[in-house]
């Protein structure tokens, strides 16, 4: 995905993936049991589904810190290749000159303007560790799940203002952490009240919230324990948010951790889904459509896992 041309084994019996979301579509694709070594963020923080669903890759041998290992470490792991995401040619290069492994790097992408770059990643990793089929299904999965999320709202775009807070960025925060364009409300045509701020996170005010005063809120539950302190009786935004007053407060699961959890996404889109538009979604249970998500991209149900760390899909009581 760098434009590099590298010369692989036919026959991969070991990876490691680096960098942000790496490893994550090596679990997508079914390699977990194929992965040499991992970063120490996948041995010290186990919230992400896909650690929930092979805790054993939290035991594996450490190759380094966050955000691209360490060479030597790597080396020793003895991959076959190693999976790169966020990275430049430049550094793909001198990695694999250090180690003497073939590097290939992956663009993460996303489901909005980069879905291209993100389908293309999976058709090559999956080419590469001789997934092609599942690569395909998953691609299939996606088209056909936002696709479904698209007919069930489409034209009939929610009225009310709504907001996310919340939203993890390098870390928790409070309520006026949001993204302007968050996916899982694009998916069901739910425009939050920040999709005029041009940016991909924003940071607002608290007198702006309060300008907007949403109808509903929904907060990321990665910041949940800031948003409460934000929204507790007697502060400012408690006393003039008409969605804490009226008890229109919801809690999602936290979708940015090393960065995108694609199946959160989809699960949050359902639920959201349900509480704005019931007679759209009236033929599903959240909860139970969330297992099926993970089962599909992970292999195993980790909704009871994650309900166990974040409480659930829920009503927020302030």
């Amino acid at each position: 995905m760098a434009g590099r041309t590298v010369q692989i084994p036919v026959r991969i019996k070991k990876i490691v993936a680096i960098e942000s979301g790496a490893l994550r579509l090596a679990v997508y694709l079914g390699a977990s049991k194929i992965v040499a070594g991992v970063e120490e963020i996948e041995k010290t923080s186990l919230t992400r589904p896909y650690i929930l669903a092979y805790p054993e890759l939290a035991k594996l041998p450490s190759i380094g810190p966050f955000h691209g290992g360490d060479a030597e470490l790597i080396a020793v792991s003895r991959p076959d290749v190693i999976f790169w995401t966020y990275t430049t040619k430049g550094k793909a290069d001198a990695l694999q000159q250090k180690t003497g492994i073939p590097v290939i790097v992956l663009d993460y992408g996303d489901l909005g303007l980069h879905k291209e770059q993100f389908y293309k990643s999976l058709r090559l990793m999956g080419g590469i560790i001789h997934q092609e089929q599942r690569a395909a299904a998953i691609i299939d999965y996606l088209e056909k799940t936002i696709s479904d999320l698209d007919k069930r709202t489409q034209n009939n775009r929610y009225q009310k203002p709504v907001y996310i807070g919340g939203v993890s960025f390098k870390g928790a925060h409070g309520i006026t952490s949001t993204e302007p364009m968050y996916p899982s409300f694009e998916f069901i045509n739910v425009p939050n009240v920040a999709a005029g701020i041009n940016l991909e996170h924003a940071f607002i005010d608290k007198e702006q919230l309060i300008s907007w005063d949403p109808a509903i809120i929904f907060i990321d539950a990665g910041g949940a324990g800031l948003v409460n302190h934000d929204l507790k009786p007697g502060t400012v935004l408690a006393q003039n948010l008409q969605a804490v007053k009226t008890g229109q407060v919801y809690q999602v699961f936290p979708y940015n951790n090393y960065t995108t959890n694609y199946e959160t996404v989809l699960a949050n889109s359902y639920y959201i889904g349900k509480i704005l538009y019931p007679e759209r979604f009236s033929d599903l249970n959240p909860e139970l459509k969330a297992d099926d998500i993970f089962r599909f991209f992970l292999g195993k149900s980790v909704y009871a896992e994650m309900k166990k760390l974040y409480g659930g899909f829920q009503k927020v009581g302030l």
